[in-house]
């Protein structure tokens, strides 16, 4: 059962963006920068500064914990804000506010640090011994590996071309980020969000953030006709999840906002 959490680590070509949106660095800015519905989704595509500042590693069996990298920073660019002028916090600090993160219940002051990449890359141990924390409560006590399972590694292009159409409503017209897993074949699944989506001609550009290369994105290329993608990690399907967690962080934002 532990291979599928498997996350596989590969060589990509990667880009970058021009144009950064800027964090937020006071519960005001906070809400001024949530009255944009895309804020969170904008603030991954184009500023590493709001991502992890290590890559996907440890986990069980050293298989990675990509499922929670992507979650703890799609949390992350909707809750935090910062206050560099304050002092760091401890240890213990820094272990309540990565577990208030992952739980997501409300929006949490990182004081000390200007961004969650330096946050995370100072505190990586404590921060990665959450994440392996949340892979096991998953794994052990939800029974998430089963997700590893569904469904397969392939599909008839006409299915994948109904899953491309909604994920790009999700994430272009709702302004969403989407969380999906990849089926690969076999029981591994990886994970990795969408941040942005073009429409290319024949189909869709896929603009990515994965874990295993945290501070930048780079483009999966969609066209009609196909019943899988290949790159970077072989044949896969990647499936939609996670919509409900997403749902509460912007219902946690807006009441907080309110």
């Amino acid at each position: 059962m532990l291979k599928f959490f498997l996350c596989s680590f590969v060589a990509i070509t990667l880009f970058h963006s021009s144009f950064a949106v800027e964090l937020s660095f006071s519960k005001k800015e906070f809400c001024q920068n949530h009255r944009s519905k895309s804020y969170a989704r904008d603030l991954l595509a184009t500023n590493p500064k709001a991502r992890l500042g290590f890559k996907n590693q440890g986990g069980l069996v050293n298989g990675g914990v990509c499922w929670w990298h992507s979650r703890l920073t799609r949390n992350a660019s909707y809750l935090a804000y910062y206050s560099p002028n304050k002092p760091s916090p401890s240890a213990e600090k820094v272990a309540k506010i990565v577990h208030q993160l992952r739980k997501g219940n409300g929006p949490v002051e990182i004081p000390g640090y200007d961004s969650f990449s330096s946050f995370t890359a100072w505190n990586e141990n404590i921060v990665q011994e959450e994440l392996d924390k949340w892979q096991k409560a998953d794994g052990v006590l939800r029974a998430q590996w089963a997700v590893g399972l569904w469904g397969g590694s392939s599909i008839s292009p006409s299915k994948l071309r109904k899953k491309m159409d909604e994920l790009y409503n999700y994430v272009n017209k709702k302004k969403n980020i989407a969380y999906q897993v990849l089926q690969i074949p076999g029981i591994m699944a990886h994970a990795w969000l969408v941040v942005g989506m073009e429409k290319n001609g024949n189909g869709y550009d896929l603009k990515v953030l994965d874990s295993n290369f945290p501070l930048s994105t780079y483009i999966v290329e969609y066209q009609h006709g196909m019943s899988y993608f290949t790159p970077h990690y072989g044949e896969y399907v990647p499936r939609l999840g996670k919509k409900r967690e997403e749902r509460k962080l912007r219902k946690t934002v807006k009441k907080f906002c309110r």
